[in-house]
């Protein structure tokens, strides 16, 4: 029996192995297996006790084998061999089921399941019109989730419909029937498969449909797909009639062995070429169009036909080899993915109008505005997640039917607690990152940032002091969820985590005495952040030459991008002092000279009026925190009187201000008819005599003049 079992699970080269090898070869290793000699009974040592029973087991083992590829190929010979009487076995069905009443009965079956389905139809088309009366239609503006709600919506009422069709269409049957069982099983038969065909076309149009998102497809890509499903359907939905009415018949077990073989073949190639035409149309259909990179997304995505491939004809070989040692567990291995898929689809339909009914979604945010990335929020979330559990119960289902334990055993016990910690680690740590990153954005921490709803929009970088602190809480908070969630699964694995937290604070005592200037930088950045001395996007200079505007802030060093566009890494513990140019308000002073003899009353008329003609311009205004003023004079030499004025803006908008300042006051000046002073300088050369100065000492004095200068 374990040879059986074992055989039965065979990958598909080892079953293909199996089938081409010969009688006679068979024969000879039962032979040797059956009269090879036996190990001596009593050993010296425990281990030659040991070697013996792991031989006298893999003998048996061997011979186990070998006895069920001779019965495996029998039973393909006996099934070849009846593929002549097939024809005949029905003949003989037909006529031996119509005698019992005398009348010919497959018409009336496939007139009573016509019937059944017409009827139940009506039904179900009158129920679904009705509904979905009732349901609003949205507008033509409306957003992409609205129209995949409403679309869901209506796809599950036609599911309900299509259920209706089998209720009722079930009851027809029922009132027609005369007593002939194998008609009854026929109508049956015809019902049953139409509707499900039904379905799985309603379900394929919902998935497939433009306005489903995320498809990145093009219009031809998708119609292509969209008919080779409908065609797999059809085709599906025949072959299971065939095999349901083969076993109506009453056929003998060869002729349904080999009926199941070549039907689940038909299948096979048809869906090897599905997989082969459309390998670029099914990534891009749901969102995942193929990239070039080396990454495990973009190779799943470029070659999961090969691996869907690879799995239909394994698991044919498999049926097949179920099927001839009449081994239980066969009937869904090739089609139970393409089931899984359409339940997993109406599963994540049905999780997902939840999701839209309960979960709000969030104040919308882009990043690089509206045409970039939106942010994601917590409805973001609760779709991933039903997605995922749809996933891991659709692999459990498919582990199910290839017979492996996942209740029942400790192995799958295991293997179930480990999914759930994953699972759940994983949306408790995707929950904190979107609150992370959703306050970081309305803390101005995220560039370029545009929110829908102008209450929402994000503060203006450097204005807020946990734009500086959110993305370090970010890495400690999502390093610890990652920690905690390993070291669970290692536990529930059976390894002693103790010895783990022990060792790393060992590592940890290590990393601190031998990294002593890590240390000090990882210290001087925490106080530095608690004294709050800088934020990201703030102007600051550290002296030496290192000043700009702080980019980034890591565990242990933050950058500085000078003006003229540099970027400096600076570790903390090389911090002396740091002036913040960007804190709370800046003053600035501008001087202006004139002339000896300047009327100062009137200049500081001049500059009270331009003052208060730029603290009324709608654009300016609002940038000054004190107004311009007048200091008067400041300064004089033996040329000029140097008058100030100041003015108190916030740092970011002094440059700005200062420009307007320097153009509205230099046009007052002028229109006042006040003059700037000039720089010159006076050279008196004492010359007693009568004689004009020679050129050379015309020369000699404007030299003079202008080292004076």
């Amino acid at each position: 029996m374990v040879g059986r079992v074992l055989c039965a699970r065979l990958s598909g080269l080892a079953v293909l192995a199996c089938l081409l090898v010969g009688a006679a070869g068979l024969d000879s290793v039962s032979a040797e297996t059956k009269h090879s000699p036996a190990a001596a009974a009593s050993p010296a040592a425990p281990t030659e006790a040991l070697d013996q029973r792991v031989e006298e087991e893999a003998r048996v083992i061997e011979a186990d084998i070998g006895q069920t590829l001779v019965e495996l190929r029998q039973s393909l010979r006996a099934a070849v061999a009846s593929a002549s009487q097939v024809p005949g076995e029905i003949g003989a069905a037909l006529a031996r089921d119509s005698a019992e009443d005398g009348r010919g009965w497959l018409v009336e079956a496939v007139l009573s399941g016509l019937a059944a389905i017409v009827v139940g139809l009506v039904v179900a088309m009158a129920f679904e019109r009705l509904t979905m009366a009732r349901l609003p239609r949205p507008a033509p503006n409306a957003d992409g989730e609205v129209r995949v709600a409403d679309l869901l919506m209506r796809t599950l009422l036609r599911i309900v419909g299509t259920a209706i069709l089998i209720v009722v269409g079930f009851v027809v049957i029922e009132l027609v029937d005369t007593g002939v069982d194998v008609r009854h099983r026929t109508a049956l038969i015809l019902l049953v498969v139409f509707a499900c065909a039904r379905g799985a076309l309603l379900i394929s149009r919902a998935a497939l449909s433009p306005e489903t998102p995320p498809g990145v497809a093009t219009a031809d890509e998708t119609a292509r797909l969209r008919s080779w499903v409908t065609t797999f359907l059809v085709v599906y939905a025949v072959i299971a009639a065939l095999d349901w009415w083969c076993l109506a018949l009453g056929l003998s077990d060869e002729a349904r062995d080999l009926a199941a073989i070549a039907l689940s073949l038909i299948l096979v190639v048809l869906l090897s070429a599905l997989c082969v035409v459309n390998r670029r149309s099914v990534p891009a259909a749901f969102g995942r169009p193929v990239h070039l990179d080396r990454s495990l997304g973009s190779l799943v995505g470029r070659y999961w036909w090969v691996i869907a491939i690879t799995y239909f004809v394994v698991a044919w070989f498999a049926r097949g080899v179920h099927v001839l040692l009449d081994l239980p567990g066969s009937d869904g291995l090739v089609t139970a993915p393409v089931v899984l898929l359409f339940v997993g689809l109406i599963l994540y339909g049905v999780l997902s109008l939840l999701v839209e009914r309960i979960v709000p979604r969030g104040p919308v945010m882009w990043i690089g505005g509206p045409g970039g990335v939106r942010l994601r929020d917590y409805r973001d979330l609760a779709h991933d997640s039903a997605a995922l559990i749809v996933l891991l119960i659709g692999f459990g289902a498919l582990a199910h039917v290839w017979g492996a334990a996942l209740v029942g055993s400790s192995a799958g016990a295991t293997l179930v607690k480990v999914a759930a910690i994953c699972v759940v680690g994983w949306i408790v740590y995707d929950m904190v990152r979107i609150a992370i990153d959703r306050k970081h954005a309305r803390e101005g921490g995220i560039p370029n940032i545009v929110a829908e709803d102008e209450e929402f929009a994000p503060l203006p970088l450097g204005k807020s002091r946990l734009a500086t602190l959110l993305p370090l809480a970010r890495i400690f908070v999502l390093s610890a969820i990652v920690v905690i969630i390993v070291m669970m699964v290692l536990s529930e694995l059976g390894v002693n985590v103790v010895p783990l937290f022990a060792g790393a604070s060992i590592f940890g005592l290590a990393i601190g005495f031998g990294s002593q200037t890590l240390v000090r930088d990882v210290m001087s950045g925490a106080f530095f952040l608690v004294d709050d001395a800088f934020r990201v996007g703030e102007y600051v200079d550290l002296g030496g030459g290192s000043k700009g505007t702080v980019e980034k802030i890591s565990i242990r060093s933050f950058q500085l991008r000078h003006q003229n566009g540099p970027l400096h890494t600076i570790p903390f513990g090389d911090i002396k002092q740091i002036t913040n140019l960007s804190r709370d308000w800046a003053i600035t002073k501008l001087p202006f000279t004139f002339p000896h003899g300047t009327d100062v009353e009137k200049v500081r008329k001049v500059i009270k009026k331009a003052g208060e003609a730029l603290a009324a311009d709608p654009v300016l205004g609002p940038h000054f925190l004190q107004p311009l003023k007048s200091q008067g004079v400041v300064e004089m030499d033996s040329n000029a009187m140097t008058f100030a004025v100041k003015f108190m803006t916030p740092p970011a908008d002094a440059s700005l201000v200062k420009r307007a300042v320097y153009a509205r006051l230099s046009q007052a000046f002028i229109d006042a008819g006040l003059t700037f002073a000039s720089s010159s300088v006076t050279v008196r050369i004492a010359n007693d005599s009568d004689t004009p100065l020679t050129d050379e000492q015309k020369r000699a004095a404007a030299a003079g003049a202008a080292q004076a200068l």
